[in-house]
């Protein structure tokens, strides 16, 4: 058991101080039992010291006390999160909050989500793990960051817990954000090829995170795309995430990072609405890029077939907004306020006569030589 009975009985009755001797890990050490366990956890959250506040959070549970929730909250502190900017012992601090949040998902607690939100972008992993052991009571607030999270793993593990619970909102927001890229092609033929297609890149990174000497070992968390032999599937989706509880000792130190790819967000909008009507994405008439291939005939002719195409785009996001309505995806009252964001992002030009330039959308990158005017 740890800590031990003798150790924890110390404290109370104030014989010994907390240092960071303290044997938290101590194998042979007897339960408290159980009609002392609320005076002795009590004493240790309000003592004001983060060591002995820890170790009552390590306690609240290892013995399960979920009356503790309300005063495990309020220990927790927001710090910047430029370490650079951090005051002496707010490292201590951040100990703490891990300990805290190891506690609560250990206890799988529910928590208010406003007493504990503002603390997402210090704790994104944690809190995650946090919120998906009551998935359907936290979609309201996972919708709320849903379109704030850049970070593409955590974006994912959203998108996964609020689609398996079909949150409502989910399919309309997933629509207010998706955009559609159209990619055109200028040829003096029929032939549909030539296109260039963008370069796929990704980036690692890593750290350490370590804990104070004196406060009781803690589970720190991690969310991969990539499972191994020390994660545990967080949730399903069109791409699993999972998550690693890497135990830390004090004083010690553990890397933590993970490797990224590149990622499409409005690819996996299409695919989540797909799951979300049940139907294969090869089946879906709105797709989050296309590519139009247009035979050139002279300025006019090329503007109006770039207009054809945004219109046929349109119709298609029309027809999907009515096919989610109709399933009970999206309320009425929200398919009202839906508009399909599209641009033409790219134009190339093979055509072999360039005299006359090609007209081009604001904001689109050219691929090839235009005349020089």
């Amino acid at each position: 058991m740890t800590p031990s009975y003798l150790a924890t009985l110390l404290v109370v009755c104030g014989s010994l101080l907390l240092t960071p001797q303290l044997p938290f890990e101590q194998e042979n050490g007897t339960p408290l039992p159980r009609e002392e366990q609320p005076s002795v956890i009590a004493t240790l959250l309000k003592s004001g010291d983060l060591r002995e506040q820890a170790l009552g959070a390590h306690l609240t549970a290892e013995y399960k006390r979920l009356e503790f929730v309300p005063e495990l909250l309020s220990l927790l502190t927001l710090l910047p999160t430029d370490r650079r900017q951090w005051q002496p012992g707010m490292a201590a601090q951040y100990d703490l909050d891990q300990v805290v949040l190891d506690a609560l998902i250990q206890m799988k607690a529910k928590v208010p989500p406003d007493k504990i939100i503002p603390f997402f972008e210090q704790y994104s992993d944690a809190l995650i793990v946090l919120f998906s052991e009551h998935r359907k009571e936290n979609s309201r607030t996972l919708l709320s960051i849903l379109s704030k999270v850049e970070h593409p793993t955590y974006w994912l593990a959203i998108c996964n817990l609020l689609a398996e619970v079909r949150a409502p909102g989910f399919a309309a927001q997933l629509l207010r954000d998706l955009q559609i890229q159209v990619r055109v092609c200028v040829r003096d033929d029929d032939l549909e090829t030539g296109f260039v297609e963008d370069d796929l890149g990704g980036a690692c990174a890593d750290g350490w995170i370590g804990l104070s000497e004196g406060f009781p070992p803690t589970g720190i968390y991690e969310l991969q795309m990539h499972p191994d032999q020390d994660t545990v599937l967080l949730c399903n989706g069109p791409v699993p995430i999972f998550y690693r509880r890497s135990i830390v000792a004090p004083g010690r130190q553990i890397g933590v990072g993970d490797c990224l790819s590149d990622m499409n967000k409005n690819r996996y909008r299409g695919e989540y609405l797909a799951l979300l009507l049940g139907v294969p994405m090869d089946s879906m008439e709105l797709r989050y890029q296309r590519t139009h291939y247009v035979r050139w005939n002279g300025t006019e002719k090329y503007k109006n077939d770039l207009a054809k195409f945004v219109d046929q785009e349109n119709e298609a996001f029309s027809h999907l907004v009515e096919h989610l309505t109709e399933s009970n995806l999206i309320e009425r009252h929200e398919a009202n306020t839906l508009t399909l964001k599209i641009e033409v992002s790219k134009v190339v030009d093979l055509r072999k006569d360039r005299s006359i330039p090609l007209w081009l959308p604001t904001g689109t990158k050219y691929i090839g030589e235009q005349p020089q005017n």
